[in-house]
């Protein structure tokens, strides 16, 4: 017989048509699934390691940045694709300046800046959130010596 004290942290509608996670409840999913609103992508899961000065930076998901040699290193990161997009930037303190840098047609970070720089040394992450198919907010950043222009 069922236990009727028995009450899941996540569990689906009657019908099928939504699934429920309450408080103490976990979803869980793997590195390189997407969730999708409407049809469009709004954020990837996969973490990535970019290490190669010059390497481009996908929109979407967490990417950590690892650079160790040579006074600047500058990576590229790729404009939104839509308006919801999150992406996380992540500087593991290596021994070089770090700068991002947007690409794509007119793709800022706020209202005109370019790029986002992390002084070696220093762990540092920024939260960027896509307000427009070809601008970028930053909606958090952790670390004193992360600067945005």
């Amino acid at each position: 017989m069922a236990d009727a004290t028995y009450q899941p942290k996540v569990y689906r509608d009657d019908g099928g048509n939504r699934i429920n996670v309450i408080s103490g409840g976990t979803l869980s999913v793997e590195s390189g699934a997407t969730c999708a609103l409407a049809g469009v992508v709004r954020h990837s899961l996969v973490n990535t390691t970019v290490t190669v000065t010059a390497a481009a930076i996908s929109a979407g998901g967490m990417t950590t940045i690892s650079a160790t040699s040579g006074s600047t290193a500058t990576f590229h990161l790729a404009g939104p694709t839509a308006a919801g997009i999150v992406t996380y930037l992540v500087s593991d303190g290596g021994s070089t300046n770090v700068t991002v840098s947007t690409t794509g047609a007119g793709a800022t970070i706020g209202s005109a800046g370019t790029k986002i720089t992390f002084l070696k040394g220093t762990y540092g992450s920024a939260t960027l959130v896509a307000s427009a198919t070809d601008q970028w907010e930053v909606v958090g950043s952790i670390g004193a010596n992360v600067a945005i222009a």
